[in-house]
């Protein structure tokens, strides 16, 4: 599976797809939200294994990240101060 990284290209599907998005999030909602979490935990867990964070760091600006205790909270606290 191909994994698009490119914010702009990103940006542009999701603005292409605004109405099919809309329609999947009321689809979601009518579903029952601990399966959908599941899944979305599920996905989170795989995808993330495929993006090497040192090269954009954008998830961080535009989310809030998730830490572990795998992550070395220590070194990226003195990558920011």
């Amino acid at each position: 599976m191909y994994l698009e990284t490119n914010l702009s290209k990103i940006k542009q599907k999701a603005a292409e797809r605004e109405d099919e998005n809309f329609r999947f999030r009321a689809f979601l909602k009518s579903k029952d939200s601990d399966k959908v979490d599941e899944i979305v935990h599920q996905l989170h867990k795989e995808i993330t294994q495929q993006i090497d964070c040192k090269l954009c760091g954008n998830c961080c600006i535009q989310l809030k990240p998730r830490l572990n205790e795998k992550d070395n909270i220590g070194a990226i606290g003195k990558y920011f101060f």
